[in-house]
């Protein structure tokens, strides 16, 4: 047999699928309101102005977006070739190195979807508060799209200003949480999954 595809209709492959999506609209969401927001591009510029070498207050964010993006690809690898090539998933080695990545996956995520909380509103607090010439900046067609029906009070609107895309921030680690939950029961879902089953 060459190639698994039945693969995604068992527990394992569903739910790796279901990490797959989420960890790419959690990585689409974080690199937007880090690499589009007013508040990154000013302190770029300060970063070539005086050679600094960390934008103030992003430190954990990039850390974040950093364990996103590879636990995304990890995931995105591991489902190709579970769903290409049936010898794999025949291997109990396979299966203890798959489970064990699932569980670091699940305790980094939950981490790095914790300091993005953390860090948008202390962007918010303590960075975007002086950024007085962004409080009406307009929301971009992104944002329009993804947020246009959350009240203002929830995604903060034009008044606590759109400096660092606060709301994109807020449900891109709430999708690291609930993905790094679906970490955790997909490690426990294929460390009890009989190999005969796949």
């Amino acid at each position: 047999m060459s190639h698994n595809l039945e693969y995604l209709l068992t527990r394992p492959g569903g739910l790796k699928l279901a990490t797959v999506i989420f960890g790419v609209v959690s990585a689409i969401l974080s690199c937007h309101s880090y690499a589009n927001s007013p508040y990154s591009e000013y302190y770029s510029e300060e970063l070539a102005r005086n050679n600094t070498r960390r934008l103030p207050g992003t430190e954990l964010e990039l850390s974040n977006m950093s364990t996103t993006l590879v636990f995304l690809g990890i995931s995105v690898v591991y489902l190709l070739a579970h769903s290409l090539f049936y010898i794999i998933c025949e291997s109990r080695l396979n299966k203890f190195i798959d489970t064990s990545l699932h569980m670091a996956g699940a305790l980094l995520l939950f981490a790095g979807g914790a300091t993005l909380f953390y860090n948008a509103f202390n962007i918010k607090n303590n960075g975007c508060n002086a950024f007085e010439t962004f409080q009406t900046a307009p929301r971009d067609s992104i944002h329009s799209f993804l947020f246009g029906f959350i009240p203002s009070v929830l995604a903060y609107g034009n008044d606590v200003k759109l400096c660092q895309y606060f709301a994109e921030k807020i449900v891109a680690a709430a999708f690291n949480v609930v993905n790094s939950v679906l970490y955790a029961l997909l490690a426990f879902v294929i460390f009890t999954t009989e190999l005969e089953e796949l």
